[in-house]
């Protein structure tokens, strides 16, 4: 459908551009119904849902606005929501997650998993997806069952760039080494 740019002109006379504009009212209804409620319906204007392609960069902002796209998440690379802080400021991907990790959108990283501790060893956790650079909390819950095999949390060591090693200890009711079993969850940035 084409679309009549300067119809009509100031020297135009309507009985000649009556039907460049209708065109151009039907071009803009056309445009307007995609992922929109109905023109002349109750919800007049209203998003159905949103659609945006990906940016191959985060869109330029002023003060005093933030913006919301799309882009490959850097960790997940599938196509992630995310939004830029004003002034050019930093993006935060909102709906960035990997298979056993994920991003909330205050910045915090959460990474989970399950291993096995015999006695006092490190296991190596949290070395898929992005990085922490600080842990701030480890939970451990105990898979084995009691009173077969009961586990502490020693501490936790960020690996810059690579991983977290976690410390714990595996032992039995007589505080005697034994296998234990936990799944993890680390909370960090």
């Amino acid at each position: 459908m084409p679309v009549y740019n300067v119809t009509p002109n100031a020297a135009d006379r309507i009985s000649e551009t009556q039907d460049p504009i209708k065109t151009n009212f039907a071009s803009i209804g056309t445009v307007v119904a995609v992922n929109h409620n109905a023109i002349d319906g109750a919800n007049a204007g209203m998003h159905k849902f949103l659609q945006m392609p990906e940016q191959g960069a985060a869109p330029t902002t002023a003060a005093n606005t933030g913006a919301i796209y799309t882009k490959v998440g850097a960790d997940s690379a599938v196509t992630e929501l995310a939004f830029r802080r004003e002034g050019d400021g930093s993006v935060i991907e909102m709906t960035a997650k990997g298979a056993s990790w994920t991003w909330l959108p205050s910045g915090i990283l959460m990474h989970w998993g399950q291993n096995s501790w015999t006695g006092t060893q490190t296991a190596i956790a949290a070395n898929a997806g992005p990085k922490f650079t600080t842990v701030y909390s480890v939970l451990l819950t105990p898979t084995n069952g009691f009173p077969n095999g009961l586990i502490r949390f020693v501490s936790a060591t960020v690996i810059p760039g690579t991983r977290v090693d976690l410390e714990c200890r595996g032992f039995d009711l007589n505080n005697a080494d034994a296998a234990a079993q936990a799944k993890y969850l680390i909370i960090g940035v």
